[in-house]
């Protein structure tokens, strides 16, 4: 016989916005100055030439690199050429006490901050927030946003870069 009592935890009603976006530099539609916002940020790279910096700290950004942000956190992403960035870009709103949550809370700020995912997790994740997009009910919204959660879960989380490391040179010479 099989038996378990367990509880299983879930997460507070919140609203959730997820993008897929693709652009160049010359887009009005980037913000590239550093900013902050009261929701948790998921940005997922695909492709183009990017960095990215979180509370002064600047992540080298490739293909399968993924950045989590907490409410409050500074961070932007730095274009060094114009080729096209293709990304995934999801915000949602979500206390320090929720379940699942740890990655974003668990950690200094401005540390930790990029997870690197192999190809299969990247497409298994863009899979799932393709679907998250097209789902029309609750119930498989809230499984699919879970499952993304756990895909991003099971990443590499990366060693912290150094300062400057992932910008140019005269500008990192500038920041020492």
């Amino acid at each position: 016989m099989l038996h378990g009592k367990f509880v299983l935890p879930g997460l507070a009603e919140t609203e959730v916005s997820v993008s897929r976006i693709r652009l160049d530099a010359a887009s009005p539609l980037n913000r590239n100055d550093p900013h902050i916002h009261r929701e948790c940020e998921i940005y997922i790279n695909l492709s183009g030439d990017v960095a990215f910096e979180v509370e002064n700290r600047v992540y080298p950004v490739t293909r399968g690199s993924v950045i989590l942000t907490r409410p409050y956190e500074y961070h932007r992403c730095i274009y060094r050429s114009d080729q096209p960035h293709d990304h995934w870009w999801i915000t949602f709103f979500a206390r320090e006490t929720e379940p699942f949550l740890n990655m974003f809370f668990d950690r200094e700020k401005g540390s930790a901050n990029r997870i690197v995912l192999e190809e299969q997790q990247l497409c298994q994740l863009c899979d799932a927030l393709t679907e998250l997009l097209q789902s029309e009910d609750a119930l498989s919204r809230r499984i699919v946003f879970l499952q993304a959660l756990r895909i991003l879960s099971a990443g590499a989380r990366q060693s912290e870069p150094q300062p400057g490391q992932g910008l140019p040179g005269d500008v990192a010479a500038a920041l020492r």
